[in-house]
Order: structure tokens, then C-alpha cells, then sequence
């Protein structure tokens, strides 16, 4: 009977424990995305959060975050972690490493998430001015571990200007596209590819047996005995969009109410 292997013993082979393990929060430790779990939260509480919002914006993503981080209730116990990253980090503090979560994620939520997991040394993330992203993560990091003083985590393009800086780049369910780029880049490279359960599939999202409310659509086509091509398309094109009305308030409710679940 074969057993199969720990992910996290193939990315963190021969990685010296002197290195920080830094991990990104969007996409890596966790399969959503706090600027997403925090706007449908607040705007749940609040109908004005979208025009609060975009009055931040205007002085920046990292402000727009705070402004969310601040009016939304998230439950940090109940966000969809990604459990092979968790053991990956667990695996690396038993060998004496360190490990750090730094996220464009407004800080406060960061600390939130740390002192839930505890499985953290230190914690950063962006503070309503600084967007920690991207170039400005890369910077961060090169100035406070140096150059090749750590490995980096992350999922996306934006972490394409980290990578290059850091000892080992590992990627955790990245896309194709990403890991191509990531190749053409002079760092070794691991990839943690597992499967998310955690992601809700987009039919299901949908509620595909709601549709038959929009079969109503067609009564009218039926009633009047005319099947011409164009009443059949008026008729196909109504139903369409009873469906898709239908789908959305569904995935609009569930979105309002991930507090309450």
C-alpha cells in the first residue's frame, strides 16, 4: 500500500532553518481574499460601505483596506484555510525555523488571522498608508531579512516581484501561467499544488434547481401557440435571464450573510 508523500517535505527540502519561511494571506494561506471577505461584510452591515469605500480608494488601496478591515465583522475562525500551507508552516517551526505572514491585507486583519492560527513568529501587513504588495512586499522584505534571507509563499502574479529576491520561490496553487513566468526567473523553485475542497463549485454557487422557476418564462410562448423563430428566441432569451436573476440574488445573499455562517 503506497503513502502519499508530505507535501511539505518536498518544498522544504534542503532549506536551511536560518532562513525566514514567509507567507502571503490571499491565495496561499487562505483560498479567498480578505479586500473580497471584508467588503461583502461590512456591506451587509452597512449599504453605505461601497460609497465609504470609493472615497478611500482615492487615497489608495491601503487606505480603501483599513477602511473595510474597520467596518467589517470577520470571523477569522471560519475562513477557508488552506491546511497543506498550515502544515507546511507547522513542519518548518519544528525544524526551528521561523515563520513570518506578510500580506497586502490590512494588518489588523493579519494579526487577527496569526493569533488564531498561532502558528506565526511575526506578522505584517499594509496599515492604511503602505500597500504591502508586490513591489513594496519585495522591498520589505529585502530590507528587514535581505536579500535571499528568506523563502517566499505566495500564489499570483503580484508575487512575481518577490520571488526573484527570495531564496527558494514555492508557489501554492499558482496558475500555469504564473509558474511558467516563475521558471524564466533565477531562484529555485518548489510548487505545493493541492486540491481546495473548500471551494464552493460554481454550479452549486448557481443553485441550477432554482432554474426551473424560470421556466415560467416560456408560459406566455405556450399559452399563445405561437412557436415562430423569433417568439421561440424571445421566449429562450427570457428565460436566460430569469436564470441568471435568479443565480445572482442567490450568490448576492450568500455573500451578505457570510457572518452569519
Amino acid at each position: 500500500m503506497s503513502v502519499d508523500p508530505d507535501p511539505s517535505q518536498a518544498v522544504l527540502e534542503g532549506l536551511s532553518t536560518r532562513l525566514s519561511l514567509v507567507v502571503d494571506l490571499d491565495g496561499t494561506l487562505l483560498s479567498s481574499d480578505m479586500l473580497h471577505e471584508t467588503f461583502w461584510s461590512a456591506f451587509g452591515r452597512d449599504w453605505t460601505v461601497p460609497l465609504r469605500a470609493a472615497s478611500a480608494l482615492l487615497q489608495g488601496r491601503a487606505a480603501l483596506k483599513r477602511v473595510l478591515a474597520n467596518a467589517a465583522r470577520v470571523d477569522v475562525t471560519t475562513l477557508p484555510y488552506n491546511p497543506a500551507v498550515i502544515a507546511t508552516v507547522k513542519d518548518w517551526r519544528a525544524r526551528g525555523g521561523r515563520a513570518v505572514l506578510v500580506t497586502a491585507s490590512d494588518a489588523d486583519l493579519a494579526h487577527a488571522i496569526a493569533e488564531h492560527l498561532g502558528i506565526f513568529d511575526e506578522v505584517h501587513g499594509s496599515d492604511g498608508v503602505r500597500n504591502l504588495k508586490a513591489a513594496e512586499k519585495a522591498d520589505f522584505l529585502n530590507r528587514r531579512y535581505g536579500p535571499r534571507g528568506y523563502a517566499y509563499m505566495g500564489d499570483s502574479a503580484a508575487d512575481l516581484k518577490v520571488w526573484p529576491h527570495a531564496a527558494r520561490a514555492i508557489t501554492v496553487n499558482a496558475s500555469a501561467a504564473v509558474r511558467q513566468r516563475l521558471r524564466g526567473l533565477d531562484v529555485p523553485v518548489a510548487d505545493l499544488q493541492v486540491a481546495d475542497h473548500r471551494r464552493l463549485p460554481l454550479a452549486a454557487m448557481l443553485r441550477p434547481e432554482h432554474w426551473c422557476l424560470a421556466l415560467l418564462a416560456l408560459v406566455p410562448l405556450l399559452i399563445g401557440h405561437d412557436l415562430s423563430p423569433a417568439r421561440v428566441a424571445q421566449g429562450l432569451f427570457a428565460l436566460v435571464c430569469v436564470a441568471l436573476v435568479t443565480s445572482g440574488a442567490g450568490v448576492i445573499r450568500d455573500l451578505l450573510t457570510l457572518e452569519a455562517d
